[in-house]
């Protein structure tokens, strides 16, 4: 339900296919890097099987369910104050919000 709602306040027709793309590629690599740190760390740290060591990748997985329950908290701050901004910082947090 959380992340329904959530959704639903996304504006889709802002997004554009290359940038949807690019972002994808970035949390991948990054993703990516963060499991072949954490496996050369585990695996030079210990005598942990492959099993176990897959175990740790998995679990030092960011995890963003609290920024994502949060981040309608801080979309519905800018709205609230949106009167005491200037033009340019209410859009500028409105589009870091959204």
């Amino acid at each position: 339900l959380l992340f329904g709602l959530l959704g639903a306040s996304v504006s889709l027709h802002l997004l554009e296919g290359r940038i949807v793309l690019f972002g994808t590629l970035i949390v991948i690599c990054g993703l990516l890097s963060r499991s072949i740190a954490v496996m050369a760390c585990v695996r030079c740290a210990t005598d942990w099987s492959m099993r176990e060591t897959g175990f740790v990748i998995i679990s030092w997985c960011p995890k963003a369910t609290v920024q994502a329950a949060l981040a309608g908290v801080a979309l519905d701050f800018v709205k609230l104050h949106q009167s005491e901004l200037s033009a340019e910082q209410y859009d500028k947090m409105k589009e870091s919000a959204e």
